[in-house]
């Protein structure tokens, strides 16, 4: 099979999902965190990507495109009596779940390409999709993060270490401390969006910071990987649904009354 050339390549990946379109410098495409690495040691501008979903173009520039899809697809682990599963961010959401299925178990947030959207893609955007508020949104089920760094620093958060240590980069926590005086505080609750609308991703999840690295995972979740590129994913599972649903239709008054 021929190969497609690079300008065929490039312009493959100028566009997603979305309207968008603009021709990357280049496509890489890492098998493993050390390749990752490199591309960011070598000091490109890189653009993270999974599959490629989203309609609000966050995958399409002129840098390098880092296509984490093609060969970091690997499920590693999966723990049933604890309920989490470890995967590389190439990992295709359905696909996931069709191989949990055994286990009786399955990974909650259901987005409408959740037969090609990839969980990279879904850390990084912070998905939900039409069942988040049953089984809530990515952000509530991630429990660890393995990451690359923009100083090339392969990092570990949440539970995804083997110790146990939760590890905060030395560069970022004065970052976050100042994010808890209390006039950033008393900002932060006025004018930032209500913690209590289930679903929310304009910008980063500031409000969330506190002083450990559970909180700094949250921020992660969300950030389309302008805060680092995703090698590594541990996230919580539920048990299977009822093989049987049935839909009711509920009549209110008011849209008020309707979400109270």
């Amino acid at each position: 099979m021929t190969k497609p050339s690079k300008e065929l390549l490039k312009r493959t990946y100028a566009q997603d999902a979305s309207i968008y379109q603009e021709t990357p410098q280049a496509v890489a495409f890492p098998a493993s965190a050390e390749q990752v690495i490199e591309l960011v040691k070598s000091g490109k501008r890189l653009i993270p990507r999974a599959a490629g979903t989203s309609l609000a173009g966050q995958v399409v520039g002129d840098g390098t495109v880092l296509d984490t899809g093609r060969h970091m697809n690997a499920i590693l682990q999966v723990n049933v009596e604890e309920r989490w599963v470890e995967v590389q961010p190439g990992v295709v959401r359905d696909e996931l779940n069709h191989h949990l299925k055994e286990h009786g178990l399955f990974f909650g947030p259901n987005t409408s390409t959740s037969n090609r959207c990839m969980m990279g893609g879904m850390v990084g955007n912070n998905s939900s999709g039409s069942t988040s508020i049953s089984y809530g949104t990515t952000r509530e089920k991630l429990l660890g993060l393995e990451l690359v760094t923009a100083d090339g620093a392969l990092r570990a958060m949440g539970d995804i270490r083997s110790d146990g240590v939760r590890e905060i980069p030395s560069e970022v926590e004065d970052w976050m401390t100042q994010w808890q005086d209390a006039w950033t505080s008393q900002n932060l609750e006025t004018h930032f969006p209500d913690a209590s609308i289930h679903r929310r991703n304009t910008g980063y999840a500031i409000d969330l910071i506190g002083n450990d690295a559970d909180a700094l995972l949250q921020v992660m979740c969300g950030s389309e990987g302008t805060l680092g590129i995703t090698t590594k994913i541990r996230v919580a599972l539920d048990p299977l649904p009822p093989a049987h649903v049935a839909v009711a239709a509920l009549h209110y008054h008011s849209m008020d009354e309707a979400m109270g």
